[in-house]
């Protein structure tokens, strides 16, 4: 998984050549991704249980509770309405 991120941010940085790109901030970013907890998220959500979150189910709305309240966890705002 950190390959896969790191690939796509290389690839991001590389487009975008021309700019000076400060490493510092991605490498400790990096440095604080967690194989196993993204596996634990994919698997709470790709879970037979959840009945394939389809919207308007009760397991949709488990889904979009979950993924809300960690993205407060992690600091993150809406960035809309």
């Amino acid at each position: 998984m950190k390959r896969i991120l790191l690939l796509l941010i290389l690839h991001t940085i590389t487009l975008h050549s021309r700019a000076q790109v400060d490493f510092e901030p991605i490498t400790s970013m990096l440095d604080q991704v967690e194989p196993d907890s993204i596996k634990r998220h994919i698997a709470f959500l790709a879970d037979d249980r959840m009945r394939g979150r389809l919207p308007g189910t009760p397991e949709f709305q488990i889904a979009i509770d979950y993924v809300i309240k960690h993205y407060k966890m992690f600091g993150m705002k809406p960035g809309g309405e």
